[in-house]
């Protein structure tokens, strides 16, 4: 039942996203021409053409993040119309656990979110494609590349580089999936609190708690203490300590994970009471 469910919530989650990640292709596109001619047109004979084609790229940087903020929106709208609109009350007389309807809507929103991720790396081959035509098809960058990856490998044993990366992948998948959960409460909360506008509600929590995130984060990095990480962690790969690297990282994996089954503990007692009382 749950990968009918999927098919469903995938196939209602990604009708619009398309239109949008092809309006996005097309926006890199004309972003990455209207940067070349910049740079190969002289300001000084075309002044009024260049700032309409700086003024150009400014609405193209803009409307690529409008496109992006637009996903976390797709799935507050997914989550609405599923549980508190009137096909809500449709979708609970199928026979199915309750928790299994929200695993589909967590696992559609993840690959709704790891799609968008893989388009916006598209986007910005695409640009510098177009932009750095030089740069992106030298052969002599790639190898540098190349070559870094090598000597990292070296450095630390290839072992513990993919472990390493293995463990990133882990922490992204969990970031995503907690952000995702971050969004279903929004939304949950939201048709709590307020019987109007709960879209509108929600989405402003959402954001004013990405906000709040966002400010503490840019404090945690600009007090330095990043910086100390970093440098506590190379120092004990460099003293031989990859295999505490290697801890630290799992136990942070460990971390978020436990605010990640937090979360849905809530979600699913919220999304409990609020069936409850309807």
């Amino acid at each position: 039942m749950l990968r009918k469910l999927l098919k469903y919530d995938l196939r209602a989650m990604f009708k619009y996203w398309f239109i949008s990640a092809l309006a996005s292709v097309g926006i890199s596109v004309l972003a990455g021409i209207v940067a070349l001619a910049l740079r190969t047109m002289d300001s000084s004979k075309h002044e009024g053409f260049y700032s309409l084609l700086v003024l150009g790229e400014v609405l193209c940087v803009i409307a690529l993040g409008i496109i992006a903020i637009l996903v976390p929106v797709f799935i507050l709208i997914r989550l609405y119309r599923s549980f508190f609109s009137d096909e809500g009350y449709l979708t609970f007389t199928l026979p199915v656990r309750r928790e299994t309807l929200l695993q589909s809507k967590l696992i559609a929103s993840f690959l709704l979110s790891l799609a968008t991720g893989v388009l916006y790396l598209f986007n910005a081959f695409l640009f510098f494609a177009i932009f750095e035509t030089d740069i992106v098809f030298s052969a002599r960058v790639w190898r540098e590349i190349g070559r870094a990856i090598t000597e990292i490998s070296a450095e630390i044993g290839a072992g513990y580089l993919v472990l390493y990366l293995l463990e990133g992948i882990m922490i992204s998948i969990a970031v995503s999936l907690v952000s995702i959960l971050v969004i279903f409460l929004c939304m949950t909360i939201s048709s709590v609190i307020t019987k109007k506008h709960r879209v509108l509600v929600a989405i402003g929590l959402y954001y004013a708690f990405h906000t709040v995130v966002s400010f503490a984060a840019q404090i945690f990095i600009f007090s330095g203490a990043i910086g100390t990480l970093f440098e506590q962690m190379e120092r004990l790969s460099r003293a031989g300590g990859l295999f505490a690297v290697f801890v630290g990282l799992l136990l942070a994996v460990a971390l978020l994970a436990s605010v990640f089954f937090g979360l849905y503990w809530i979600e699913i007692c919220l999304l409990e009471r609020k069936w409850k009382l309807a």
